[in-house]
């Protein structure tokens, strides 16, 4: 069984319950019917793993989404069948009329508890040089502060601000963090958060769920076996997000509690302005099931994905997809990209969106396989042979392939010098490095501490780092009196 956090609606803290699994008939029923005999004959050997790794997987049909996954992947894209977005509304058009009853109604909302915060946090830094789960990330900025720290100082400051906006006492907005593990980084990450006194949010509104995992398959499909009873498993993606909320309980704790959308980043961008009431007022008032923050593509040929629309439906479209045509098109109108609105995995739902995703009201999303190699027992799972180095097939989903399910979706495009502060790569390297997003984070905090009057010495060292921090001011804001008429010797951190 796996715990999880309940909340009752009047309730500000979470209680525990527990989520009963598919009972072992159904996950012979489910494996016999794929045709993994031989996973089925490793049940009940004894010591097997296999019935608790499966029981919490989406193993139904596997052959089938495998078979159609390949031929997507063997497919090219149509070109007549993908137009651009139509739905993006650009913040830098926004009037300030606008732009504020935005931010009001997005304030309301949080203020009255109707919005979750959804952190997608099951990945290692593996290729930054750690072990250690990526929240626990120092980026170098003065504060030496990680990545989950920032994440949360901004959850904590916008409640703030909501609760004065919308004329409340802090104290009774709810804004409640759900953060997404993975079986390797679970343990370690609620160890982080507690040992750091969960960074001011306070246990209560901090939930803890696992990512899912799948089963990796041999060329041929049949499921691989590490050892006998031992299946060979990998993380589902982070579109398993919307199964995991559904199956941990997590989903059914915060809807209890009156979350009626929330709001996903990804614990890598440093830069996410977290619960961004403006992005919130703009999904609620548009009356959208489903939205993401894009920024413009920084040249046509840039490897992103991009929001378009697919067979009329909004979809991703993967860089390898899209012709160097197409990607070069321009609007007639405006001159600009047509294809330009880049998907940075900042996206919001509404729960009841989630949950019909994931109870299998809409189909299940597909499957997407990257190939590699894995020690493991032969297909076929011969208990009697010795595990070796095999072929194999890991496979995921990823969380816009259930964008095409919306029945209204939105789009903000933002500024990615603002808002998208990738951490991905080896420090030295040339993109989405730490290097990268210490700049980033460096030059947005000048930025506003020049706007709000103040000077900078050194003033034209990009290597003196400034770091507004994430309590003082969420987006420049209340600063004035901090910086007016100041200079601030860098490095330094407000």
């Amino acid at each position: 069984p796996t715990l999880v956090a309940a909340a009752a609606p009047r309730d500000t803290r979470f209680s525990v319950r527990t989520i009963v699994r598919p009972a072992m008939e159904t996950l012979r029923a489910a494996l016999e019917a794929d045709g993994q005999h031989h996973v089925v004959r490793h049940l009940g050997l004894p010591g097997a793993k296999a019935p608790e790794q499966l029981q919490s997987a989406d193993i139904a049909g596997l052959r089938v989404r495998l078979a159609r996954a390949e031929a997507v992947a063997d497919a090219s894209a149509d070109a007549r069948t993908i137009e651009p977005f139509p739905n993006v509304r650009h913040a830098a058009t926004f009037s300030k009329d606008q732009r504020q009853a935005l931010w009001d109604r997005g304030c309301a909302t949080i203020a009255a508890g109707k919005l979750g915060v959804l952190l997608l946090a099951g990945g290692q830094g593996t290729r930054l040089g750690s072990a250690r789960p990526k929240g626990c990330y120092d980026i170098g900025m003065p504060s030496r502060k990680p990545l989950f720290q920032y994440h949360a100082e901004r959850l904590r400051r916008v409640k703030h601000l909501a609760a004065r906006a919308a004329g409340v006492p802090e104290g009774a907005v709810r804004l409640p963090l759900l953060v997404m593990t993975s079986d390797a980084t679970h343990a370690e990450t609620v160890s982080f958060f507690q040992e750091r006194d969960y960074f001011g949010l306070g246990a209560a509104q901090v939930l803890f769920f696992q990512q899912g995992m799948l089963p990796c398959l041999s060329t041929d499909g049949d499921i691989l076996l590490r050892a006998p009873g031992d299946v060979a498993m990998a993380p589902d993606g982070n579109g398993g997000v919307y199964r995991a909320l559904r199956t941990s309980g997590a989903l059914a704790a915060v809807t209890a509690a009156g979350v009626e959308s929330l709001f996903q980043l990804c614990v890598d961008n440093a830069m996410c302005h977290v619960a961004d009431p403006t992005f919130v007022g703009l999904c609620v008032s548009e009356g959208a099931e489903c939205a993401s923050k894009t920024v413009p593509k920084a040249h046509a040929h840039e490897k992103v994905g991009v929001l378009a629309l697919r067979e009329g439906r909004p979809s991703v479209v993967e860089y390898s997809e899209v012709s160097e045509e197409m990607a070069a098109r321009t609007d007639p109108a405006t001159g600009a990209l047509a294809f330009s609105a880049a998907h940075i995995c900042v996206n919001w739902f509404t729960t009841a969106f989630v949950e019909r995703v994931a109870d299998g009201r809409e189909p299940a999303l597909p499957l997407h396989v990257a190939r590699k190699n894995m020690v493991a027992l032969p297909p076929g799972g011969d208990a009697s042979a010795a595990p070796a180095e095999r072929a194999c097939l890991k496979l995921e989903t990823f969380i816009f392939d259930a964008f095409p399910y919306a029945s209204k979706m939105v789009a903000l495009q933002v500024d990615r010098a603002e808002e998208f502060a990738p951490v991905k790569n080896a420090p030295g390297s040339a993109s989405d490095s730490p290097d990268t997003a210490r700049a980033i984070f460096s030059a947005w905090s000048k930025h506003k501490v020049l706007a709000a009057g103040g000077a900078l010495r050194p003033a034209d060292d990009a290597r003196a780092l400034l770091e507004l921090s994430p309590l003082t001011s969420y987006d420049g804001e209340g600063i004035e009196e901090l910086v007016r008429g100041k200079t601030i010797s860098l490095p330094a951190e407000l």
